[in-house]
């Protein structure tokens, strides 16, 4: 599954993000949650942390922060979405 946050009104996005993450952490643990800064991030390093399986866990999130602002990654956001496994939740 794919969420993707947007909008202007950057309180209730991170808001809305803090409980899409709480509700997944209660229900698989913290271990099963990997944050990416895709600024920083390459394309591959993101790549790689949606295509890999959970650890420990039967589900795992993977959160890219400001994926836009990575030019590979947007141009590529329809491979990266379809990479993604049915154990792997994206959250953009």
């Amino acid at each position: 599954m794919t969420t993707t946050l947007t909008g202007a009104n950057s309180f209730q996005l991170q808001q809305s993000l803090r409980q899409i993450i709480g509700d997944f952490i209660r229900v698989h643990g913290d271990l099963a949650l990997e944050k990416l800064d895709a600024v920083e991030a390459t394309y591959e390093q993101i790549l790689g942390a949606v295509e890999s399986l959970p650890f420990l866990a039967s589900k795992k999130m993977v959160v890219a922060y400001d994926l836009s602002l990575n030019k590979e990654a947007a141009e590529k956001l329809e491979q990266l979405i379809g990479r993604a496994g049915d154990s792997t939740e994206l959250v953009i």
